[in-house]
């Protein structure tokens, strides 16, 4: 058994010989940075690109490139699939262990934190009930009573809500393979095309919908991230693309479209980099995940000890601190040991 569980380990480090782990990781770090000037405060004093009527900030990139690797990534899982029961099954292996762990983290924390005494804690249904509903990858619930009530953001971990939304991603996936749309790719660029179209018109509208404009906005680059796992078969992803794509925005005048243009500048840039030769060896250490799970709860912690007069490049640091391990031991001994027995029971890679 050690012997299979080193093969499947080698074969895990050979599909990593990429820059997704990094670009995941960097990602990761942009949404901690962010939510730093959020946290204190001082959200915009944050560097920011600002285009037409619009901006953006480095959560706002940071989720781009994360949905975009996840369309590319989950359309290569799930071509390699046998099944959709196996495709899921290896969604299911590679979201849930590692959030269930990170809930139980926040409701053991909630308790050195909260107002209340132990005793207290543990009767009241409030922490059961967040962990209970955030592992259901059903619902999202924020809070728990009585911690975080000092700050202005009482959210144990405002970053769960992108989790729920790359689920239902995940599932249309699924429906679509299902129907064979992946067997045509003029349907599958079509409606990438009639995306974009639904974007733009509803970027020109007054009175929009936030939750609609999120779904728009995220889909947008997961779908762009799996048209592009179809492309890289037939097209050679170069700079020179990304440098045209990249002046067309700039010089682009019309909201709407610029918008588009900036999608698909960053996931075609994304991918193309990601494909690239690996620039540095993480050594098999995915902690992107982790990372990303654990930070915002972990922030919570240093603004309440540290307080709002913080500068923001010490809250970035010490969250930055204790993240790390906390994101090490989520990868080698929660995620890893997953994925593991993924592997071994189908005899493929993780994704």
């Amino acid at each position: 058994m050690e012997d299979r569980k080193n093969k499947v380990s080698n074969l895990i480090s050979l599909h990593r010989k990429n820059n997704f782990d990094l670009l995941r990781l960097i990602a990761a770090f942009g949404v901690l940075v962010s939510h730093s000037y959020g946290i204190l405060n001082k959200g915009l004093e944050q560097p920011m690109l600002l285009y037409g009527n619009s901006r953006i900030i480095l959560s706002d990139i940071g989720l781009f490139i994360f949905f975009t690797i996840s369309g590319f990534l989950v359309t290569q899982s799930l071509l390699r699939s046998i099944s959709i029961i196996h495709y899921l099954r290896k969604r299911f292996m590679r979201i849930w262990p590692g959030l269930v762990v990170v809930n139980i983290f926040c409701f053991t924390m909630g308790g050195f934190v909260s107002g209340f005494s132990w005793k207290e804690y543990l009767s009241n249904a409030s922490p059961w009930l967040y962990v209970v509903k955030n592992s259901s990858l059903v619902v999202i619930e924020y809070h728990i009573e009585g911690v975080f009530t000092n700050l202005r953001n009482t959210a144990v971990n405002a970053s769960l809500w992108t989790i729920l939304m790359e689920i239902k991603f995940y599932l249309l996936l699924s429906v679509m393979r299902f129907h064979s749309l992946f067997t045509n790719r003029i349907l599958l660029l079509a409606g990438f095309i009639l995306l974009c179209v639904a974007r733009g018109l509803y970027i020109s509208m007054a009175d929009k919908n936030s939750i609609v404009d999120t779904y728009l906005l995220f889909g947008s680059y997961f779908y762009l991230g799996s048209i592009l796992h179809f492309l890289k078969a037939f097209h050679q992803f170069k700079w020179l693309y990304a440098v045209v794509l990249w002046v067309l925005f700039f010089i682009m005048p019309q909201q709407a479209i610029k918008e588009i243009l900036l999608t698909i500048s960053i996931g075609y840039t994304v991918v193309m980099f990601g494909n690239t030769k690996q620039l540095i060896d993480l050594k098999g250490n995915d902690i992107s995940y982790g990372f990303y799970l654990y930070a915002f709860p972990v922030q919570q912690l240093v603004l309440l000890f540290g307080g709002y007069h913080t500068p923001v490049w010490m809250h970035v640091l010490y969250s930055t601190i204790i993240t790390v391990p906390l994101a090490w031991a989520s990868w080698h001994i929660v995620e890893k040991r997953f994925l593991q027995r993924k592997s071994l029971t189908n005899k493929e890679p993780s994704t």
